[in-house]
């Protein structure tokens, strides 16, 4: 957004004077109503799906011999992964005289496409970590390979500190700018910001990780690579509904080891000094006793109130415990993505959830979507 100022704004030669930018962060899921409609009916759907790798010349090439893939994604604690079986061994093997390079383990890119024919969209972007081959009698066999995504580089690489105060966007895209200019991603940075010293820890994974307030959250779209504290949601209009129709089965848990009822909070008091408070769930606590949560929340340069806030948030969101259902395929469906579900079975009445894990099966003839944990939200 480019906002006028109030002194004569205009074009000086080549400048453009008294303009100021102004940078939004956040990260829209925009789905046209006519795809919607169709994702939301119970009827036979055709899908597309295919998948592309870099070359050593840095072009986009398309495998065209798989046959099976699995992406899994999650918005909490997890690098993004995928496995793919690849016929034909005798072609694209790293040992063969065709395609020697091109499966090898490296830093570039691989790309998976699905959805509708013509509206195929890439739900998962990464790179190549390990590769299995395997060759049976009259020389059938497969390539099994293994992908992660580009956070697995930033664990190879150990985090350094600047020598001055930084905002916490600089900071963490310092840290990550770099590894996803390389792969091709855009870098997008949602948090509540302030100036500081911060001060890495580790890899440059987890430098970022601690930088963040609250949960870290990484969403991998389509081309970006969204960094947040997984807080603020809004619906806007119609949202995709999931109900009993595109359920094939599904499970509800409460764990102890996840409910949590106590988070530390830590930050700035109104008298301007570094000060910790316990925020707890007084009544679950009299149920199961004290379950902490396992990082403290905020950092040296938050405001403590703001930090008691999200505690409070992070402690709500426990105690819903976790819900998982097998689906009809739609590969539509990323993490962080706000949907509306539904289900008489359990008795959910409508309402909307975020998803923070999805997991993506692809065969011919056969396919699903896993919503490994929907948060329900009210």
């Amino acid at each position: 957004m480019i906002k006028g100022g109030t002194n004569s704004a205009g074009k000086s030669g080549n400048l453009r004077t008294a303009y100021s930018q102004q940078f939004i962060p956040c990260q829209l899921y925009l789905m046209p109503p006519a795809m919607r409609q169709k994702l939301e009916r119970n009827e036979s759907l055709t899908f597309n799906a295919f998948i592309e790798i870099e070359n050593l010349s840095g072009d986009m090439i398309r495998l065209s011999t798989c046959s099976y893939f699995q992406v899994q994604k999650q918005l909490l604690g997890g690098i993004e992964t995928a496995n793919i079986t690849i016929e034909k061994p005798e072609l694209w093997s790293i040992w063969g005289d065709t395609y020697t390079e091109i499966l090898r383990p490296s830093k570039r890119r691989l790309k998976v496409f699905s959805g509708f024919p013509g509206y195929e969209m890439p739900i998962y972007t990464g790179r190549i970590v390990s590769v299995f081959e395997t060759r049976g009698s009259d020389n059938l066999g497969a390539i099994n390979i293994s992908c992660s995504d580009y956070r697995s580089v930033l664990r190879k690489e150990e985090g350094d500190a600047e020598d001055f105060e930084v905002s916490r966007f600089f900071e963490i895209y310092r840290l990550a700018r770099g590894v996803f200019e390389e792969s091709d991603q855009m870098l997008i940075i949602s948090d509540r910001d302030v100036i500081g010293a911060f001060l890495p820890t580790g890899d440059n994974l987890q430098a970022i990780n601690n930088t963040l307030t609250g949960q870290p959250a990484w969403s991998m779209c389509s081309g970006a690579v969204v960094v947040c504290g997984n807080r603020q949601l809004v619906a806007a209009g119609d949202v995709l509904q999931i109900t009993d129709k595109q359920i094939n089965f599904a499970t509800r848990v409460f764990a102890d080891s996840t409910a949590y009822n106590v988070v530390i909070a830590r930050g700035l008091g109104d008298d301007g000094k570094i000060a910790e408070q316990e925020v707890r769930d007084d009544a679950d606590i009299a149920k199961r006793g004290r379950q902490i949560y396992p990082q403290t929340v905020g950092g040296d340069n938050d405001s403590l109130a703001d930090m008691i806030i999200l505690a409070g948030e992070i402690i709500a969101r426990a105690l819903a415990g976790g819900f998982s259902a097998n689906i009809l395929f739609n590969p539509y469906l990323l993490p962080g993505q706000i949907i509306n579900f539904q289900s008489d079975k359990f008795g959910i009445p409508a309402t909307n959830a975020k998803i923070q894990g999805v997991r993506h099966q692809y065969r011919h003839g056969s396919c699903s979507t896993s919503l490994d944990q929907l948060e329900l939200l009210s």
